[in-house]
């Protein structure tokens, strides 16, 4: 599970800030020993647009993607065929932009997790080109704070270990860029046997098992989002979910796709052997269709024409489910975006409930709907304790902290309080400015614009 996030110099994020997945009782003072740790299983991040609520999100994925994948993972842009620079050794971070000393500062990420009853805390920091620090603590039995390892460029320290212990760094080269928790990728566990690699391999683990982060936008690709066919049981509960919600959907059937052996014969041809087995395979996966009521019978709708919203639950439906299953982290940005609030309620009452959710899978997000800060179905939504907002200042640097660090945050209307600004993190408008934006070319402006003190010149 989840116990903290803090990340450094990352978009709007330039001096550290940390979420702490935990109550405040047991974040002050001397960390409690991890079978006394309550982690938090819900999470919400407030604040207004652009405050930087979406920078905390990327934070964290581009963590995930820099441990699972490496550089590699991360960088979307093509190869130039014109410089000299090497993108295969860059780092594709993204430091805050608004000061010319943080484009030469490392970024940083670091998390803390409770696995296998011990606190592990792993990070690290970037650079361009290079990992500057790398690092791993166990929290032991006693408390104490265990090394198992500490790294400075390409120099690795290890904490105790037995005599005559391999390690990674003793069979394998670790590049300038690459992190050594990624070198497990392509390393057998055969080969190892300390505890320094049993403790990364968990780090890793929870990073490509455990941890999923989604964004309202229904930024996935069709084809990543389509419900599963061989999974009838799995189905029957979709449909179930999207009754709850009033989508339409009365049922399901699953329409199969068998190719003739002379579409296979032509696979093979294109692809050759070696792919076409993926490719049939994928053609042959067939397709689910969901059956809505209308005035007197059921109408069949492919998962294409089903509305943006309707796709939104299922999907979001189907990780829910996995994660409820076998536990983890959901990381939503943006939740109001995809869900009603008197759904987002619910479910975030069903990550609350031990019963419905025995396995302490934990869900963070994101949201701009202060409904969320009161009451949902006559009951508090969420704790000070599970309030965060955000605020960036003057200086376009983001500030986050928890609603739980004022006075007043447990006097009642806390949502009026919110947007009246009683606790900061809400949007300054400048209504003249905004009529003035979007009001019709064809409505006279009284006053200037901005950028109107000094007019372009005039070409000839």
């Amino acid at each position: 599970m989840l116990l903290s996030f803090r990340v450094e110099n990352h978009r709007s994020l330039r001096d550290e800030q940390e979420l702490l997945l935990t109550p405040t009782d047991q974040a002050e003072g001397d960390l409690p020993h991890p079978s006394e740790i309550t982690p938090l299983r819900v999470t919400g991040v407030f604040g207004a647009n652009a405050s930087g609520k979406s920078a905390l999100v990327k934070g964290l994925r581009f963590m995930e993607r820099m441990v699972s994948f490496g550089p590699a993972g991360l960088s979307a842009r093509p190869r130039s065929l014109f410089t000299d620079e090497d993108d295969e050794e860059r780092i594709p971070r993204e430091p805050f932009l608004l000061d010319h000393e943080s484009a030469d500062r490392p970024s940083g990420f670091a998390v803390e997790l409770l696995l296998a009853g011990r606190r592990h805390s792993y990070g690290f920091t970037v650079d361009d080109t290079t990992v500057v620090e790398e690092w791993l603590h166990l929290q032991s039995d006693d408390g104490a704070d265990q090394i198992v390892f500490e790294r400075e460029g390409l120099s690795f320290f290890y904490g105790e270990q037995e005599p005559g212990t391999t390690e990674l760094t003793d069979m394998l080269s670790v590049e300038p860029n690459v992190l050594l928790i990624s070198v497990l990728a392509n390393a057998k566990p055969t080969m190892f046997h300390s505890d320094a690699v049993d403790a990364l391999s968990r780090v890793r683990n929870w990073f490509r098992r455990s941890l999923r982060i989604r964004h309202g936008d229904m930024s996935l690709p069709l084809e990543r989002r389509l419900p599963p066919v061989n999974d009838p049981e799995l189905l029957k509960r979709l449909v179930l979910l999207a009754r709850a919600v009033d989508t339409g959907i009365s049922d399901y059937s699953v329409e199969e796709n068998q190719l003739t052996e002379a579409e296979r014969e032509d696979i093979e041809e294109r692809f050759g052997k070696k792919r076409a087995s993926s490719v049939i395979q994928r053609r042959q996966r067939g397709r689910v269709t969901f059956h809505h009521q209308g005035a007197s019978e059921h109408h069949p709708l492919a998962y294409a024409n089903e509305s943006s919203g309707t796709q939104a639950l299922l999907t979001l439906g189907l990780v829910i489910m996995n994660l409820l299953e076998r536990g983890g982290t959901l990381v939503v940005d943006e939740i109001d975006t995809s869900l009603h609030t008197l759904l987002s309620g619910s479910l975030i009452s069903l990550f609350k409930d031990p019963e419905n959710n025995p396995n302490g899978a934990q869900l963070i997000f994101t949201s701009h709907d202060t409904s969320l800060l009161g009451r949902v179905h006559g009951h508090e939504v969420l704790t000070e304790d599970e309030i965060w907002l955000t605020e960036k200042g003057a200086d376009g640097a983001t500030s986050l902290f928890p609603m739980s660090s004022y006075e007043s945050s447990g006097e009642e209307n806390r949502d009026r309080r919110y947007l009246v600004g009683r606790y900061g993190a809400v949007p300054f408008v400048d209504e003249d400015l905004l009529i003035k934006a979007l009001r019709p070319r064809s409505v006279p402006l009284e006053g200037k614009l901005v950028g109107e003190e000094t007019p372009h010149a005039k070409g000839p």
